[in-house]
């Protein structure tokens, strides 16, 4: 997924000022997200090889439908902490995750499985300009809202219903856009970026709360994740 759809100025202008007073008290984040085969960015990755090579538990590897390849974070202990973002579109229904390393039977129970991961969602807008050969730089803002999802013990595709409301999200969109408008006007009038050249995506950060242990290895792994959409 490359940029979301730029958002009409004509939008930010029919917006309840009300609805960005409701999240002033919250504060701009940076974040860097790899733009590549989808946006994403991981915490830690077993392997590490640095930003520009694909190391082989990369976190590439959730987009691939390949059972044969994961994402295995990469830090000392049974990765519980570690966490990664995930762009994704509007109107998202369901969340398809594969669990673990399902190559074979044995190197799934070897190695850990994400058991309890927590859900929160962000809204990015991106300037034009700031992107790098393999990130996208966003300023992001944070939903007040998150959820805690409970993942099977299993090698097979698991379902999980998209557990946030679009009603709700599209409104935060919305005064987001509208408060970062506020909030950059010298900004972007320095830059001569027009309101409706804004970049705007969702990203949601999923964090590791809890996991199945491995009967061998402590890495946590997470094969596959995609989206269904209407």
């Amino acid at each position: 997924m490359k940029h979301g759809s730029a958002i009409s100025i004509s939008l930010i202008l029919l917006l309840n000022p009300l609805l960005v007073s409701n999240i002033r008290a919250a504060e701009w984040q940076e974040l860097f997200i790899h733009d590549s085969f989808h946006l994403h960015l991981a915490s830690s990755e077993l392997d590490y090889l640095g930003p520009y090579e694909l190391g082989p538990y990369g976190a590439h590897n959730l987009f691939d439908h390949d059972s044969s390849t994961c994402w295995a974070e990469g830090v000392p202990g049974n990765g519980i902490g570690e966490s990664l973002y995930i762009g994704f579109e509007e109107n998202l229904e369901t969340i398809f995750v594969v669990n673990g390393f399902p190559k074979t039977m044995d190197l799934f129970y070897e190695n850990n499985r994400v058991k309890d991961i927590r859900i929160s969602i962000f809204v990015g807008i991106n300037k034009p300009g700031n992107v790098t050969e393999i990130f996208v730089l966003y300023d992001a803002m944070e939903f007040d809202q998150d959820t805690i999802i409970q993942l099977e013990d299993t090698m097979v595709p698991q379902a999980i219903a998209f557990p946030f409301s679009w009603e709700e999200l599209i409104q935060f969109k919305e005064s987001s856009l509208q408060m970062f408008v506020e909030d950059h006007t010298e900004e972007l009038d320095d830059r001569g970026i027009e309101e409706d050249e804004l970049y705007v995506d969702y990203v949601m950060l999923w964090e590791i709360l809890d996991i199945y242990e491995g009967s061998k290895y402590e890495d946590t792994c997470i094969s596959d994740i995609w989206f269904l959409y209407p």
